[in-house]
């Protein structure tokens, strides 16, 4: 029987799970998930868990051939086709039938800024967990299914070329403080942006990758106001864009992303490389005195090649972390996210800690974003980042140029749950069709 591992259980390894459940796939299914199931996983355990960290983002589901990351050779006619799959299975989960819808137009003309036009879908934090809930545990209940929490895969080893083993893939993981081994045939990692599992195998098997863009910005916290419910109203998930292009073919694609209100909150997140940054949340818990949104700003550089590499990128969040006013910016004390700050007029102050061309957009763009809405009383908690190994070459569905091995979702390629989920359900189609 063939024997199949996933190493982390966020939304691309639950597309795929599903989709092999469903065409009776008949091997042995693995899934290695270091932190807890659902059924006691806190809100504060943001990253890790069942669903990942898309769990307790607001559960927003946010579509087209370029949002979420391009995915290579992949059709328009082909994204609708896994929207519906995808809706399909949200829906199978769901308590409520839910629906797709593009956004509205939003006018940006007093602006040089582009509001993005996607299809998108806003299911809640609350919603969102109970949906992967029902899809943990009817995932579990099958009997050629195994899911280890609080497993944390160390290594993964290559055996295709010893004998004596039965399976050409050593996984090598801790539980409980202990360490255990299982031999397997294939192994899908899926760890999700912040996990060091990738990078450390890119390394040890020579895989062929391109770079990824540097990801930095800040996390916006803002007041409720009316000029936020009409772009909200337009789209919830809202996607204002704008590119700029420096010397030595540097490029910035600046984004807002991950919108949160209602009872919205951010989150600061303790990386296992040892640095802090942040995330944003929005519970339904009834909360009078919270009216905040919050959201990202994020910068993607390109040509930077100083940045090019993960450890370069960690050594740049640990510089933050140091810098001199960088608790003051973000924590009115040591336990609570409130920044005591306003940093509207710049972002001077991340002179010598953010490379200069990401200070440099983030300011221009702030200042066009200030046009459409008063940002005059907002707050910019930082880092708020996305770690990036390079992007693996694929030979077919996902596979490395190491038979076997996969990389799917946001260690990978992808950006968010639609196209982690899409990048599991074609990887499922890549073993099923293989067996």
């Amino acid at each position: 029987m063939e024997r199949i591992a996933f190493i982390g259980a966020g939304p691309s390894t639950i597309g795929a799970a599903l989709k092999l459940i469903d065409n009776k796939y008949d091997g042995e299914i693995i899934i290695f998930e270091k932190g807890n199931s659902l059924d006691n996983r806190l809100p504060s355990e943001v990253i890790e868990g069942f669903a990942g960290a898309g769990c307790f983002s607001d559960c927003k589901l946010s579509s087209s051939l370029t949002t979420g990351s391009v995915i290579p050779n992949l059709t328009q006619e082909e994204l609708e086709k896994y929207e519906q799959e995808i809706l399909d299975y949200f829906n199978r989960f769901s308590p409520d039938k839910l629906e797709w819808s593009h956004t509205s137009s939003f006018d940006t003309h007093t602006t040089n800024l582009t509001f993005d036009i996607h299809k998108t879908l806003h299911v809640g934090s609350d919603k969102g967990r109970e949906i992967f809930h029902k899809m943990e545990k009817f995932i579990t209940s099958q009997p050629n299914v195994r899911i280890l929490f609080g497993a944390e895969v160390e290594d993964v080893v290559d055996i295709h070329d010893f004998s004596g083993f039965k399976h050409p893939f050593i996984v090598y993981y801790y539980s409980k403080e202990n360490k255990w081994s299982i031999e397997v045939d294939k192994v899908i990692v899926a760890t999700g942006q912040k996990n060091t599992l990738p990078g450390k195998l890119i390394k040890r098997f020579k895989l062929a990758t391109t770079p990824r863009a540097l990801q930095l910005g800040v996390r916006v916290v803002d007041e409720m106001n009316s000029q936020y419910e009409e772009i909200i109203k337009a789209n919830y998930d809202f996607k204002f864009v704008k590119e700029y292009n420096y010397k030595n073919d540097v490029k910035v694609k600046v984004r807002t992303f991950c919108c949160n209100s209602g009872n919205a909150h951010v989150c600061a997140e303790k990386a296992s490389e040892g640095f802090v940054c942040f995330n944003g949340h929005a519970y339904k818990v009834p909360d009078p005195n919270n009216h905040s949104v919050n959201y990202g700003i994020m910068c993607e550089v390109s040509g930077l090649k100083k940045y090019n590499s993960k450890e370069k990128q960690i050594e740049l969040m640990k510089n933050i972390n140091n810098k001199e006013h960088w608790a003051e910016d973000n924590f009115s004390n040591n336990d609570e996210v409130r920044p005591v700050r306003e940093l509207l007029k710049g972002f001077k102050h991340l002179k010598g800690y953010y490379p200069k061309v990401v200070i440099d957009s983030l300011t221009d763009f702030v200042w066009e974003l200030n046009k459409l809405v008063d940002l005059s009383k907002a707050k910019y908690l930082y880092p708020e980042v996305k770690l990036n190994e390079g992007k693996t070459i694929q030979t077919t569905k996902w596979e490395s140029s190491l038979k076997g091995l996969y990389f799917i979702g946001d260690c990978n390629i992808t950006r968010g749950i639609v196209k982690a989920f899409l990048s599991g359900l074609q990887v499922a189609e890549g073993l099923i069709n293989a067996t």
